[in-house]
């Protein structure tokens, strides 16, 4: 499968994903299954906050390396998927959580497993009290 998502882009749909999951039980009308909107709302928080600790152009804090990232996006998604069938939700909570983790599975197979040059190493390099680089760059 041809990768034609640039992380630049996987950050941007990140977090209008998260917004969207967030916002769903309110605006599809399922907020009163208490357990499908739970569900949803811990998918978006954790969606918006791998992507805000993500090392690549859409993350500002910048810990967590790229290819991590795209490997908890779809273990998540598929849970996603998954999730409210395993668990017999309500009919709105899973047709709306089932495509929202499939556009989230299809997104992250669909991108690019490298984020641009010079978003390899963190933002932000713990040292030692000596002034040491803990986390080194290896060829």
């Amino acid at each position: 499968m041809k990768r034609n998502i640039n992380s630049i882009t996987h950050a941007t749909a990140d977090y209008l994903m998260g917004v969207m999951v967030a916002a769903a039980p309110w605006i599809v009308l399922y907020y009163n299954d208490y357990t499908a909107t739970r569900i949803s709302v811990v998918y978006a928080a954790l969606i918006l906050v791998m992507t805000f600790f993500t090392r690549f152009e859409g993350g500002f804090v910048r810990i967590i390396p790229y290819k991590v990232h795209l490997a908890i996006d779809m273990i998540a998604g598929i849970a996603f998927i998954l999730l409210p069938w395993l668990l017999g939700l309500s009919s709105a909570a899973t047709w709306t959580m089932s495509i929202l983790g499939l556009i989230a599975v299809m997104t992250t197979m669909a991108s690019e497993k490298r984020a641009y040059k010079g978003f390899e190493e963190p933002y932000y390099k713990p040292q030692t009290p000596e002034g040491d680089t803990l986390i080194t760059k290896h060829n």
